[in-house]
């Protein structure tokens, strides 16, 4: 029976896809009860040829026509039956023997099935969740735990929010992981290339979706909350696009003034991301510059 699923959307690398799947075979105590449910573009052919692994490890392909990384997250989970589910990557590698075993030992202490899961990375750790890991009923009582509207980042994002408001409320499910290593290998920490595929996403836009469904995630935690309380549970309600020409007014007005969370949870959400939005585009553009000059770098000493 599979107890863990993990949804990882891919494209154009069947050379680290085929390093992710070795690494969850070598490293999970029990295989069969894994899943990984791949999300292919019918467009794209570089995993035809591909020799994919003979092992108990359950792999699921789904293709079709290119989508958003929340529609593809979302057509993965559809497909997918494991009791936790894990949002991954195929720049990721698993380094921590038993990892399954922790995992699922750990969810137990949120009978509810309640909680946001995540393991250290090597950027991030346990300051933010790469790769949340999510319940299978909390996955329906959000409803749409991975919205269409992010077309590449942000999806992490949007779910840590949902727990950092019901943390709020006094509400604490973070589950952090330090003794679980999932190895983000990114263009940050020099273990990822800028490819084609990367350079298709739009970090700022995956921000602006962020703003855009931050009253959604406010209904979100309101549900969480009837559903914690046993009381009954409401409708969840959708937003209306963000404009990013009033990037400061909408703060302030929509997401400090309109929101139903405390004022000191309102004020730090105001600062937070009035800095964000200037440090992540000056720290993505510092990464990208700093990859393309070792490269240059190393074209060089090699003519």
């Amino acid at each position: 029976m599979v107890e863990i699923s993990i949804l990882v959307p891919t494209r154009g690398r069947p050379g680290r896809l085929l390093d992710f799947l070795q690494s969850v075979i070598e490293t999970a105590a029990n295989p069969g009860n894994v899943e990984v449910v791949l999300g292919i573009d019918e467009d794209d052919r570089s995993y035809d040829q591909m020799q994919w692994p003979d092992s108990p490890l359950k792999i699921v392909k789904t293709i079709a026509p290119q989508a958003t990384m929340g529609s593809l997250n979302t057509r993965c989970m559809d497909n997918s039956c494991g009791k936790l589910i894990i949002l991954g990557n195929d720049d990721v590698l698993f380094r921590t023997k038993g990892w399954d075993e922790i995992i699922i030992r750990e969810s137990k202490q949120f009978p509810d099935g309640v909680f946001l899961m995540f393991a250290k990375d090597g950027i991030k750790d346990d300051a933010f969740p790469c790769f949340p890991i999510l319940s299978r009923e909390c996955c329906s009582l959000i409803e749409d735990p991975f919205p269409k509207l992010y077309r590449g980042d942000g999806i992490d994002s949007h779910i840590f929010d949902i727990f950092l408001r019901l943390k709020d409320f006094g509400y604490d499910r973070f589950c952090y992981l330090s003794d679980v290593y999932m190895e983000h290998r990114h263009i940050s920490n020099g273990k990822g290339d800028v490819d084609a595929i990367y350079n298709l996403r739009s970090h700022q836009l995956g921000n602006y979706n962020f703003y855009t469904l931050w009253e959604l995630r406010e209904d979100i935690v309101q549900k969480i909350l009837c559903f914690l309380k046993k009381e009954n549970v409401s409708n969840l309600k959708h937003t209306d696009p963000f404009d990013k020409q009033t990037f400061g007014v909408f703060l302030i007005w929509n997401c400090f003034l309109q929101s139903k969370q405390s004022f000191s949870y309102r004020w730090k959400y105001l600062f937070y991301h009035m800095a964000r939005e200037v440090y992540f585009f000056l720290r993505l553009h510092k990464a990208k510059r700093f990859v393309l000059r070792i490269k240059n770098r190393v074209k060089f000493c090699s003519s």
